[in-house]
């Protein structure tokens, strides 16, 4: 299975770009889930466990929870479960604390996608709109160093 086949669940080129990047970088617990996922069409209920930046307790965090409970999709859940499992592992603790306080209060990484119908009708019906958007995508993706080739090349690798 090619990396671009797992993108389905992301609609705007750049989500697309770093989602893969993320896919292709993940955890082997987290590559498994996906793979799970996109065979069996279930999301598999991982819970990982980390400790609280400030040293008082630990929390786990499972996949289910994350989508039954914070909006996410299931591709969503497990990346940021990943992130989460990946900044647990930096001397610095910061980006742990970021992601953690997410959960805390609420403001995790999904803020509500457009739905694919008005997608659609902005595509066909503002031209001019839907051709500002793309251009936007594009600078997005060029400030975060990404190419349209390295993206190609990147959306053909085989998932492992």
């Amino acid at each position: 299975m090619k990396i671009k086949e797992l993108l389905e669940f992301f609609r705007v080129k750049k989500e697309k770009v770093m989602a893969a990047r993320r896919i292709k970088n993940c955890s082997s617990l987290i590559k498994k889930a996906i793979a799970h996922f996109t065979e069996k069409g279930e999301l598999d209920p991982v819970s990982i466990s980390v400790d609280y930046p400030n040293g008082e307790g630990y929390i786990v965090i499972s996949s289910m929870d994350l989508v039954q409970h914070f909006g996410m999709s299931e591709m969503e859940a497990l990346l940021f479960m990943d992130a989460v499992l990946k900044a647990d592992k930096k001397t610095d603790k910061s980006e742990l604390s970021l992601l953690l306080g997410r959960l805390s209060v609420g403001e995790h990484l999904h803020s509500g996608p457009v739905p694919e119908a008005m997608m659609e009708k902005i595509k066909n019906n503002n031209p001019i709109v839907w051709k500002e958007y793309q251009r936007i995508c594009e600078e997005e993706q060029k400030k975060h160093g990404i190419s349209n080739e390295e993206t190609n090349a990147l959306m053909e690798e085989e998932f492992e």
